[in-house]
């Protein structure tokens, strides 16, 4: 399916199964050293490797992405793919903690805030 929608360039959106999201989102909320973890899987992308459950079926596959797009093409689009799907899991998170955090301070004003969250909230006032 990848490798028809890269040729046909239509836009891919990669939807796992919640607990692969939640693994993810885990893996990055250990900072860095989770983001790097993250980074490096994303090197091994290897669609030659590819298994197909009938072997007929994996190597008409092959000798299509072969002959038509290319194994490299397919892995740089696939992994851009996973980036994308990366960035939707933390975006998903960020606007579920905003949507979280503006519940539970309906009814507090700024000024009792701490001085470093005001600070930062300074930065998105608006006038």
């Amino acid at each position: 399916e990848q490798s028809c929608a890269i040729r046909k360039g239509i836009s891919v959106t990669m939807i796992l199964p919640p607990a692969a999201s939640a693994s993810l989102l885990q893996e990055l909320q250990k900072g860095t050293e989770g983001m790097f973890r993250v980074q490096r899987a994303l090197t091994h992308v290897d669609c030659m490797r590819a298994r197909a459950r009938f072997e007929e079926d994996e190597q008409l596959v092959k000798d299509f992405v072969g002959s038509k797009i290319g194994f490299d093409r397919v892995d740089q689009q696939i992994t851009a793919f996973m980036i994308a799907f990366v960035g939707g899991v933390v975006e998903s998170h960020m606007k579920q903690g905003v949507s979280r955090m503006k519940t539970a301070m309906t009814g507090i004003s700024l000024g009792s805030c701490p001085s470093k969250a005001s600070t930062f909230f300074s930065w998105f006032a608006v006038d």
